[in-house]
C-alpha cells in the first residue's frame, strides 16, 4: 500500500511541497475510509465512494526508469471520487491516467473501493462499506447505472490524460457537461486540452450561465480566471452551473 515517494515527481523548485505532502501523510493511518454514517436518519438516493489503485500495483503498470513513466506513476495514485444526488451524479478523477482507469474499470488486481449510502436501511445493510473492500458496487456499474452528469476532466483535460475506457463506461458513453480544471500553460511541455470535451463526441450539452449570460455549452472550463458553481438539486433536469471571475458573485445564484 505504500506509496513510493521517490517517484513523485513535481517541477524543479518545488520541493518543499512534496515535504509537505510527506508530512499530512505521515499522521494518516490506514485504513482509508469514506464517512462512517451512524445515524436514524436516513436521506435517500444520496451515496458517494472513493475509487483508486494500490500504488504497488500502480508501480507495476508504469515500472521505474524514466521521468515520463515517474510521473505517470504519480498521477495513476490519484483517488476518483463518484458522488450522485437523487438523478444528478458527478466524477472527479484527479489526474487519473488512462491505463490506470482502465486498470480501475477492469476490476482487476488491486482496485480499492470505499462507499458510503446516506439511507439508514442501506447502510446498516453493509457496515463495513465505508472501511474496506468487499461487496460495494464497482465504479463502472455505477456509471452504467446512473449515467454521469458532470465529469471533471481527467488530468486538467489534457489529451494525455483522456480515457476512451471511462468514456465507454458511462452510460449513453458521454456524460451531461464537462468541466475542465485547466491548468496554465507555462511551456510546450505542458500539452492541449483534448478537443473532444468541447464537442458533441464529448458531451451531451447543457445550458449554462457565464458571468450572467446564458449559453449551451458542452464544457466549461476555468481559462480566463472563472470559478465555477455547480448546484445539484436531486430532482429530474440538468444540474444548474454558473461560471463567475468573482467568488462573491457565486454567492448570489443559489436560491
Amino acid at each position: 500500500m505504500t506509496l513510493n515517494w521517490k517517484r513523485i515527481k513535481n517541477p524543479e523548485g518545488s520541493e518543499e511541497k512534496i515535504e509537505v505532502y510527506k508530512s499530512l501523510y505521515s499522521k494518516r493511518n490506514l485504513p482509508l475510509q469514506t464517512i462512517c454514517y451512524d445515524s436514524a436518519r436516513s436521506i435517500p438516493n444520496l451515496e458517494y465512494g472513493i475509487f483508486y489503485v494500490r500504488p504497488p500495483i500502480v508501480e507495476k503498470i508504469y515500472s521505474p526508469g524514466n521521468d515520463k513513466n515517474d510521473q505517470e506513476y504519480g498521477n495513476g495514485t490519484s483517488l476518483v471520487i463518484f458522488y450522485r444526488h437523487g438523478y444528478h451524479t458527478i466524477l472527479i478523477p484527479g489526474d487519473m491516467n488512462p491505463d490506470t482507469f482502465k486498470h480501475l474499470l477492469g476490476k482487476k488486481e488491486g482496485v480499492e473501493k470505499r462507499y458510503t449510502i446516506f439511507d439508514r436501511r442501506q447502510s446498516t445493510l453493509h457496515p463495513t462499506w465505508q472501511e474496506v473492500s468487499s461487496d460495494q458496487p464497482s465504479l463502472k456499474s455505477l456509471l452504467r447505472s446512473y449515467g454521469l452528469s458532470i465529469l471533471i476532466a481527467p488530468h486538467h483535460g489534457l489529451e494525455s490524460g483522456f480515457s476512451e475506457d471511462l468514456y465507454e463506461s458511462i452510460k449513453g458513453e458521454k456524460p451531461g457537461l464537462v468541466v475542465v480544471s485547466e491548468k496554465r500553460h507555462l511551456s510546450e511541455k505542458d500539452g492541449n486540452v483534448h478537443h473532444i470535451y468541447s464537442s458533441p463526441n464529448g458531451a451531451l450539452g447543457q445550458k449554462v450561465f457565464i458571468e450572467g449570460k446564458e449559453e449551451e455549452r458542452y464544457s466549461v472550463s476555468t481559462r480566463n480566471g472563472h470559478h465555477i458553481l455547480i448546484v445539484f438539486q436531486g430532482t429530474g433536469g440538468m444540474p444548474e452551473v454558473f461560471l463567475e471571475k468573482d467568488p462573491e458573485a457565486l454567492l448570489k445564484c443559489l436560491k
